[in-house]
Order: C-alpha cells, then structure tokens, then sequence
C-alpha cells in the first residue's frame, strides 16, 4: 500500500504531484463556489436596486400626473365659477352650474390631499402642499362668499 507521501532527503515528506492536483481542484472548487455565492448576492442588490429605482420611478410619475390634474381641475373649477356667473339669471342652469363648480372644487382638494403621501419626495416639500390647500382654501372660501344666490 502506497501512501501520498513521497520520502524526501533529510526525513522530510512530499505529497505525490497526483494529491497536489486533487488538492489544486479542491481549493479551485472551494474558491469558485464562494466567488459564485458572492457573484448571486451581488445580482440580488443590483436587482433590489432596479427595482427600487423602478419604483421611484412610478411614483415619480404619479406625483407629476397628481400635480398636473390638480392643476386641470382647478383651471376647470374656475371656468364653472364663470358659467356660474354666467348661469345666475336662471335658477335651473344656476343649480347645475354651481353644482359642477363644487365637484371640481372637491376634485381640486382631493388631488392636492393625494400629494402628501410623497411628501419629502422628489422635491415635494410638506410646506409647498400646504400653501397650495391654504391658498385653495383661501379661493375657495372668496367663491362661496361671492356666491351669487
């Protein structure tokens, strides 16, 4: 029976070159797997990454639509405050015209409210939210002042 030892001068031993190789795949399998290992958890921050950017994305694009309907809605609001205008001789056309008028002014409020969930995102301070409410609600509250009965 041979062992792997190969007897060297002065009582020192040498492995066979046979188990250096085996140890040289050995060592190579070991170093490819955790290379493979560090390899996966690196795809899976950069996936993580993608999709938080993905994400952010989204949002990204919901808060310019929000503020853009905002915007819309309330350009609507204050042409039906002038068909209500319009409308004031009449009391039927008066009705539906106010009544136009006071869901787009809900709609207007509604969409404004809906921006506060990305508040401190992409540039969207809580004090720009509130000054657009406050400044809603300060037109608001001069439309129904102004309301003509």
């Amino acid at each position: 029976m041979t062992s792997g030892y190969e007897k060297q001068g002065e009582g020192g031993y040498q492995l066979k070159l046979s188990k250096r190789l085996i140890l040289i795949g050995i060592i190579s399998g070991v170093a490819f797997v955790i290379s493979s290992g560090i390899s996966l958890y690196q795809n899976h921050l950069a996936k993580q990454v993608a999709i938080q950017a993905v994400s952010d994305l989204q949002d990204g694009q919901n808060v310019l639509f929000m503020a853009s309907h905002a915007g819309a809605v309330f350009a609507k609001q204050r042409v039906a405050w002038k068909d209500t205008l319009l409308r004031s001789g009449n009391a039927e056309a008066f009705k539906k015209a106010w009544a136009d008028f006071a869901a787009l002014d809900r709609e207007t409020d509604e969409s404004l409210h809906k921006l506060e969930q990305y508040e401190g995102r992409f540039g969207l301070a809580k004090a720009d939210i509130q000054d657009a409410l406050a400044q809603h609600a300060k037109v608001d509250a001069d439309y129904f002042r102004l309301r003509p009965d």
